[in-house]
């Protein structure tokens, strides 16, 4: 006898932005990713589960074409067993955790980490909704689910840098534009409340942009310098001398440079901050199972970049949090470039929950033309696109929307056995 029907519908999309977006790896006018929508029914009614996907080859090593073609093998061995833990009998919480788990290593070790984070995203929104629960409550769930598993350990965690009154800072990023375009954007921030800036380096232009910042917010500024691995560890020395040499109180403002040298790994970052002294963020390679312990060997790397989209979803990127508190590392939330609601949201989500040092938002409102999610919850401030105390991450997908940007479709279904093998 078969047990209950889920369904998968994926949608690949071109997400215009408002403005062109420039960096190290090139620039683009909009994103190309996926969106995909689980449902199930449970006790009658049909729930939907929404996520996600900005697979990059300069992040993860995916690309959109390749992670449609893992969706539905991941949504039959990976996703249908979640639900169908989620909708079987006792222990339905505690074998939904331990298949999501074990799903991020599968997924690490196979090299899938940005579709993941859809599938996990969407995955944690369904589960939410189908065992009424908040979407806090799951998250402390699974944080503690993935403590007692691996073991406890003594959260020495370094104190934060420059954080007051125990908040959690938000950090504005100035993308690769021209230096009185940065002079605007962060005159335009700073009106907002924002101290803490990630300026995009790598060009000719950087210095002066740096500068701008600097001169807009005086003392007041915290900058980390993003390089997007755009430098050679030489090139990257000379750039630092000269930017101390033109703008000395940098050396008291520099919170991190992040992702500085190119390979971008744990042994090249590691070697150029004690070449220099200077604090390290690793980001775009930090993803997965294997570079988390990578990086867990190297203290020299101090900030760990951890954002839903590249490192697998939520669990992924609470298995993140959870090495890089073992490695006494800091721990930063942040965005890609372009990410719409979902991940915002999630991402929020996990900084309300989680002790961190920065909360990088995706203000997709300001770079995307158009979401494809609404939520009737939503008031008109950024802060609002955290979840509030009801089930599910808050969403809906607008058809509208997914309609004039879809490229192309796919729904698949699947059926799960009534009894569902769950974890030892």
């Amino acid at each position: 006898m078969n047990g209950p029907s889920f369904q998968l519908e994926v949608f690949h999309r071109r997400s215009p932005f408002r403005f062109r977006i420039r960096h190290a790896h090139g620039e683009r006018s909009a994103n190309e990713g996926l969106v995909i929508r689980i449902s199930g029914v449970v006790d009658g009614r049909r729930i939907f589960g929404l996520g996600e996907a900005l697979p990059r080859s300069y992040v993860t090593g995916e690309t959109v074409d390749g992670s449609l073609a893992h969706c539905q093998a991941l949504f039959e061995k990976l996703a249908v067993p979640v639900m169908a833990a989620a909708t079987s009998g006792g222990g339905r919480l505690e074998g939904a955790i331990d298949l999501l788990i074990d799903a991020w290593s599968t997924v690490s070790s196979t090299n899938q980490l940005a579709v993941w984070s859809a599938f996990d995203v969407a995955l944690f929104d369904w589960v939410s909704k189908a065992l009424d629960l908040s979407p806090e409550r799951l998250l402390h769930e699974t944080r503690s689910k993935i403590e007692s598993r691996y073991g406890s350990h003594s959260r020495s965690t370094k104190d934060p840098l420059f954080l007051a009154d125990n908040a959690v800072a938000r950090r504005a990023t100035i993308p690769m534009v021209r230096p009185w375009l940065a002079a605007m954007l962060t005159f335009g921030y700073r009106c907002f409340g924002f101290k803490h800036f990630k300026v995009k380096v790598g060009d000719p232009q950087s210095i002066q942009r740096v500068g701008m910042v600097i001169r807009c917010m005086g003392p007041r500024a915290d900058v980390t310098l993003d390089a997007n691995q755009g430098y050679s560890a030489a090139a990257a020395h000379e750039f630092l001398n000269l930017i101390f040499q033109q703008h000395s109180v940098l050396r008291q403002r520099l919170a991190a440079f992040e992702d500085p040298v190119c390979p971008a790994d744990a042994e090249s970052l590691a070697l150029f901050g004690r070449n220099t002294g200077v604090v390290i963020m690793a980001d775009e390679v930090l993803s997965g199972e294997e570079s988390c312990r990578a990086f867990a060997l190297c203290p020299e790397v101090s900030i760990w970049n951890i954002r839903v989209g590249k490192c697998g979803g939520i669990t992924g990127a609470l298995m993140a949090v959870d090495q890089a508190s073992r490695a006494g590392a800091r721990v930063a939330f942040g965005a890609l470039v372009g990410e719409d609601r979902v991940l915002g949201a999630s991402a929020n989500l996990l900084s309300t929950q989680v002790s961190n040092l920065w909360m990088e938002e995706s203000f997709s409102g300001m770079i995307l033309a158009r979401s494809v999610f609404r939520s009737d919850r939503l008031k008109k401030s950024v802060a609002s696109l955290a979840p509030d105390a009801r089930r599910g991450l808050g969403f809906d997908l607008d058809e509208g929307a997914m309609r004039s940007q879809m490229i192309r479709f796919q729904t698949f279904r699947a059926q799960m056995p009534e009894s569902v093998a769950l974890p030892l």
